[in-house]
């Protein structure tokens, strides 16, 4: 994600600018895809979660049905960078797709550290 982040954030002007755009969502595609086997697989995180807490199972289905919208949202950002490379779109809407995406993927980590939070946080309190 850092590494997208700097290319779109860079000028635009360079002339691989819109090569190294597409290397970087390749590289964020593969670690999206990796982590979604990691944690949706049947000893993935989300499930050692659910057997921990199942009180948590709706947060863990909403985890994975983000999954599926990040994956379309790298899509339309590939989509539209593929367009450009081809003289069909512009770098406004690549850069706008591509934030769109490390928006998406940001606020995804988040909620993930505070699913995982709240499965393994133990408050024992104070003892008199």
């Amino acid at each position: 994600m850092t590494a997208l982040e700097e290319v779109i954030a860079g000028p635009a002007s360079v002339d691989d600018w819109l090569d190294r755009t597409e290397a970087r969502l390749g590289d964020v595609r593969k670690a999206l895809d990796s982590h979604i086997e990691e944690v949706e697989g049947s000893h993935g995180l989300l499930a050692e979660i659910v057997a921990v807490a199942p009180r948590l199972a709706p947060y863990t289905e909403d985890l994975r049905q983000e999954h599926l919208e990040l994956l379309g949202a790298w899509l339309r950002a590939e989509a539209t960078v593929r367009l450009a490379l081809d003289g069909n779109a512009t770098v406004s809407s690549v850069r706008r797709q591509v934030t769109t995406l490390l928006g998406r993927l940001t606020l995804h980590r988040q909620a993930g550290a505070d699913l995982v939070f709240e499965a393994y946080n133990v408050d024992i309190g104070a003892l008199d």
